[in-house]
């Protein structure tokens, strides 16, 4: 789940842009028709969970949503497919591959399958391994706490902490993130991470920490459909910065599994490039 002075606009990115657009555009439509046709979405989910309902990021995804139920079992596998090439000189840690290279050539479909589980009432547990390039990538292990769920019917918040061994450079990240959801209707929510990623040891020289925010607004226009725009954004000590922007679409396909799709741009020192993505979820 970068800022540089500007530069001309090559044909590229306008195609770029609008693939982006068109993504939202696109969904748009579709999602509204069917918010006129039926009711807005409850406040309380079908598995009883206390306090608001709020979606997930499709990227930057939480383990079950806060104030998670003990025995809640969730298997999902995210997907990645970068539509074109981002050129930088910086190296920056990336939290699906795990990839450090500067020129990130990441030509092929990424795939991220992982298990979550409910431990006890508002904490779980997950296990994540990243595949690039047709093999295992990286091992990231995370847990999640709410705290207070259910004392209040439209704000829950709570801590994550993650733990990341990327295979390729041999090197380890750790991330502490505060989360904080609220909704203020039936229909709009949003959710919000707050937190920092710190890199250290293997083939990269010294320890790099970044700045990690991601924010995102969710539309439910109807019980089985959820239109979102989830921003993610990091920082670097020495100025390096990055930028993701996903659109994307939530469709509840039965009461087990759920689809979630988005075309969106992530930014990198005035580089820009599209990528497609999607999660596929079972919650069993």
């Amino acid at each position: 789940m970068t800022v540089s002075p500007a530069r001309a606009v090559d044909p590229a990115c306008r195609v770029l842009r609008a693939l982006t657009v068109a993504a939202a555009l696109l969904a748009l439509p579709t999602a509204m028709a069917i918010g006129h046709l039926a009711a807005p979405a409850a406040d309380d989910d079908s598995a009883g969970r206390p306090g608001p309902n709020i979606p997930e990021p499709m990227v930057f995804d939480l383990i079950r949503p806060l104030g998670v139920r003990q025995g809640e079992l969730e298997v999902n596998v995210l997907g990645l497919k970068p539509l074109s090439r981002l050129s930088t000189s910086d190296r920056q840690f990336d939290f699906i591959s795990g990839s450090d290279d500067v020129t990130s050539r990441r030509s092929g479909l990424e795939l991220a399958p992982e298990v979550e589980f409910g431990v006890f009432d508002n904490f779980a547990v997950e296990l994540e391994l990243p595949i690039a390039h047709g093999e295992l990538s990286a091992v990231k292990g995370a847990a999640q706490y709410t705290f207070s769920a259910g004392t209040s019917r439209q704000f829950s918040h709570g801590v994550q902490s993650i733990l990341f061994h990327d295979l390729s450079s041999h090197s380890m990240a750790s991330s502490l993130l505060y989360l904080a959801g609220y909704r203020f209707s039936p229909r709009w929510s949003t959710l919000a991470m707050l937190g920092a990623n710190r890199e250290f040891g293997g083939d990269n020289p010294g320890s790099r920490t970044l700045g990690i925010v991601n924010a995102t607004l969710f539309a439910e226009m109807d019980p089985r459909w959820t239109l979102g725009l989830e921003t993610n954004y990091a920082n670097t000590a020495r100025g390096n910065a990055s930028l993701l922007v996903m659109p994307q679409v939530h469709a509840r396909l039965s009461q087990r599994f759920s689809s979630q799709f988005g075309i969106g741009t992530q930014k990198r020192e005035g580089s820009v490039a599209a990528e497609l993505v999607f999660r596929l979820v079972a919650e069993l």
